[in-house]
């Protein structure tokens, strides 16, 4: 959709190819990470806003990091995210410095899923897209494919055949780990207005299921620190119950 969206546009207006940009906040951003290791080839730049690289492996193709080196990015996260708080993100920042990405990132504190850093980085985005041109023809390119197919181009290369030659080399993939809580494994009523959040329901054979926990039980609070309603953006799960002793048991 985005392609088409673009040639859409180019049929009616005068587009300079070296200068679009992709951006876009929550999965939108996730998408930029996603097409910045898949399809950088016609983009400038990629600005994800509150988004999680790692949703990109969830396609069930392979991606790879070093194929971010191409382009410039400009990302940025908040620290009371409730999707994507600071111990997922950070992992992944982390990983772009190590494997040299051309990497501006920017982390926002008191601030949840939302763009309410927008003025802050105002200036900064329209110097950062001012300065920076698509260059399609680099002297040096990165790109990284598991096969050829779909996302085998980069600009002016594209792989057309995989596989193992002469005297090469064992191909050290850079992997990333992110440190995760426990996944309780209930569904969340999203209509519930009181205090905390209320369970909808439970998975069955998941940790909620094996300590008890029930449908239209409420979350509240657990090991003291309190828990939010949804349409908040804090990023605190925790669980007010009999439960609580055996769920701080599993972690």
């Amino acid at each position: 959709m985005v392609f088409d969206a673009i040639d859409d546009i180019k049929r009616l207006y005068n587009v300079d190819t070296d200068r679009v940009l992709l951006t876009g906040f929550s999965d939108g951003a996730s998408g930029s990470y996603y097409l910045s290791m898949t399809s950088p080839t016609t983009f400038c730049q990629f600005w994800p806003f509150n988004g999680f690289a790692a949703v990109a492996t969830m396609t069930g193709g392979k991606v790879f990091l070093e194929s971010m080196k191409n382009r410039p990015m400009f990302a940025c996260n908040t620290t009371e995210d409730s999707l994507y708080p600071p111990n997922y993100y950070n992992p992944f920042v982390k990983a772009m410095k190590e494997a040299r990405v051309p990497l501006t990132f920017h982390e926002f504190e008191n601030i949840g899923h939302n763009f309410a850093y927008i003025d802050k980085i105002a200036e900064e985005t329209r110097q950062h897209f001012a300065k920076t041109k698509r260059d399609p023809w680099a002297n040096e390119l990165t790109w990284v494919s598991a096969e050829s197919g779909k996302f085998s181009r980069m600009d002016w290369i594209e792989i057309l055949e995989t596989g193992a030659a002469e005297n090469s080399c064992e191909f050290e993939n850079r992997t990333v780990s992110i440190s995760s809580g426990v996944k309780l494994g209930i569904n969340i009523d999203q209509n519930f207005t009181g205090k905390g959040v209320r369970v909808a329901s439970v998975e069955a054979g998941s940790n909620a299921a094996n300590i008890g926990m029930q449908a239209g039980d409420v979350i509240l609070e657990m090991q003291g620190s309190k828990i939010f309603p949804v349409s908040t953006t804090s990023g605190r799960y925790s669980l007010n119950s009999k439960a609580a002793e055996k769920l701080s048991s599993l972690q």
